[in-house]
């Protein structure tokens, strides 16, 4: 190839079997590495055959010369063990190029497309996941089943930008136990629903956990409670049930945090009920069905009557006090006849 007797772009090259000494050669002939001497004597799309690209010998100059040189009908295997991120780009430059990608490891330097498109042509790619964007994690997502197992093992911050499908793909096998950080302000009933579903891979959620309503099951909700360590969560209560009032942790939720209309019956403990209508706000519609009550129950409905609108199914025995049983038939929640 350094010959003056072979003419520019004239040479093909089946590269099956070539070690990367020869592949270098390939590019540089008798020139300076890197220089390129010899691929500006092959053809385009001059390299036919089974082409092995990695770092064990070939520069990042040449790593993306020889891809360039490449034909789309050449079956190309990258190995992609320690690539810079200059290295990483050119393949992303010649994806169409490349049949498969092993031991890729793509981090937050790189670009949302580049490492959509990196992931998309590897096999149990790692991903380092600290810092990424929505965007970045997106394409990871997208490209989820050539992510290897564990293989999300730093930090993944998740938020409500993420999709629940995204959120879903993230955490599946991918993630190491308590390595999710979920921040999880905005985030919708489904989103949350999906993080309950993989609570084992988070760490901490953080942020207002205001998406609480009855679209999130119970277990889900005591879930979320359990791994939340903030106090402004906020819990929008209209049609949910009492297991759902239950797994409400309201020492964890905002002064008048929680809204909507409701009802509270007697399946609901005193100590909750207490609990969640004192961290109820003024503007709730709070139905109190007290059918079944005990003394303790009717106690705490008593002690919150403020925030109670209606109280129906009220009974009352010699376990009631005077003054108790005077602010509950004094109450504008209780209704004549």
């Amino acid at each position: 190839l350094s010959s003056a007797a072979v003419g520019a772009t004239s040479v093909s090259v089946v590269a099956t079997g070539m070690s990367e000494a020869q592949l270098a050669a390939v590019h540089d002939a008798a020139g300076t590495a890197d220089a390129g001497d010899g691929l500006a004597k092959i053809a385009a799309n001059g390299i036919t055959g089974d082409l092995a690209i990695s770092t064990a010998g070939l520069t990042e100059v040449e790593i993306n010369g020889l891809l360039g040189k490449a034909s789309t009908t050449a079956t190309v295997t990258v190995d992609a063990v320690g690539m810079s991120s200059d290295e990483l780009q050119d393949l992303h430059d010649n994806i169409t190029k490349i049949d498969s990608i092993t031991n890729a490891t793509v981090t937050n330097t790189e670009e949302a497309a580049e490492i959509g498109s990196i992931l998309s042509k590897a096999t149990d790619a790692t991903v380092t996941a600290t810092g990424m964007t929505t965007a970045k994690l997106t394409a990871v997502a997208g490209n989820i089943g050539n992510v290897a197992a564990g293989g999300l093992g730093t930090t993944l911050t998740l938020t409500s930008a993420q999709s629940v499908d995204e959120i879903s793909a993230l955490m599946g096998t991918a993630t190491t136990d308590n390595n999710v950080a979920v921040v999880a302000t905005g985030m919708s009933a489904l989103q949350l629903n999906a993080v309950a579903a993989e609570i084992a891979e988070v760490g901490a959620i953080t942020g207002a956990l205001d998406g609480l309503t009855s679209g999130v099951t119970a277990s889900d909700i005591a879930t979320l409670f359990g791994q939340y360590t903030g106090t402004t969560a906020a819990v929008l209560a209209t049609g949910m049930t009492s297991a759902q009032l239950t797994a409400i942790d309201a020492t964890k939720v905002a002064a008048n945090g929680v809204t909507g209309t409701f009802t509270v019956a007697s399946d609901v403990a005193s100590a909750q009920i207490n609990a969640v209508l004192a961290q109820t706000a003024a503007g709730a519609t709070v139905t109190v069905n007290a059918a079944g009550m005990d003394a303790a129950q009717k106690g705490v409905v008593e002690d919150n009557i403020a925030k109670v609108d209606t109280l129906n199914g009220l009974t009352l025995a010699s376990g009631e006090d005077a003054t108790e049983i005077a602010a509950l038939l004094s109450s504008g929640a209780v209704g004549a006849g």
